[in-house]
């Protein structure tokens, strides 16, 4: 078996891979995006917590 390093066909896999090189990095990134709200839930959550525990009113009716 040869391969064919011919700047053609160097560009003819270029061309076919873009596609999906696109949609896996636009999936990483949707991700990437998802996680840090997720992690900013997170830290409010626990900011909240904080304060609550630090005025005394874990447990209380707000």
């Amino acid at each position: 078996m040869t391969l064919d390093f011919s700047p053609e066909a160097v560009q003819a896999l270029r061309t076919d891979a873009y596609p999906a090189v696109r949609d896996a990095r636009m999936s990483t990134a949707d991700r990437h995006l998802r996680l840090a709200v997720h992690q900013r839930a997170l830290a409010r959550t626990l900011e909240d917590a904080r304060n609550a525990a630090r005025h005394g009113l874990v447990g209380q009716a707000g």
